[in-house]
């Protein structure tokens, strides 16, 4: 019986539950889509992490499309909602920068290109290239 593993009485909610969750945090991004975002859904190998990816890209139906950068405030609303609705399951949001030059100005903003807590970012909100939102659920698969 070594094969068998343990049943756990106090585990998170069960993985039918877990899909509504994951269905719910889908729906509320939904509205992002009408606005020519794209949304996918995914689980990070390592962490076993649910993440929430939020891009806008050039040729949404296009394989060949690459991201378009922008606001953080065009989808502040949104993912307050989604941060929300997943309380003590939220773990952390995440946005993709780069460095920019401001042509109006001269003047260049450096930050490391890549993957931010949001709170670090300060200044760079206008230039985000992709967003995500990270949460834990049970194992389920997606």
């Amino acid at each position: 019986m070594k094969h068998l593993k343990p049943y756990k009485i106090f585990e998170s909610e069960s993985p039918l539950e877990d899909s509504e969750i994951l269905n719910t945090v889908w729906d509320i991004c939904l509205e992002l889509q009408d606005d020519g975002y794209t949304i996918n859904m995914g689980r990070h190998k390592e962490t076993g992490d649910y993440l929430c990816y939020v891009s806008r890209l050039e040729r949404p139906h296009d394989i060949k499309s690459f991201n378009l950068k922008f606001d953080y405030k065009d989808v502040k609303e949104t993912t307050d909602r989604v941060i929300e609705y997943l309380d003590d399951k939220y773990l952390d949001t995440e946005v993709y920068v780069k460095s920019i030059f401001n042509t109006h100005t001269g003047v260049f903003r450096h930050i490391n290109a890549g993957w931010h807590g949001i709170d670090n970012v300060n200044g760079y909100l206008d230039n985000i290239w992709s967003l995500k939102i990270i949460f834990k659920l049970s194992n389920i698969n997606i």
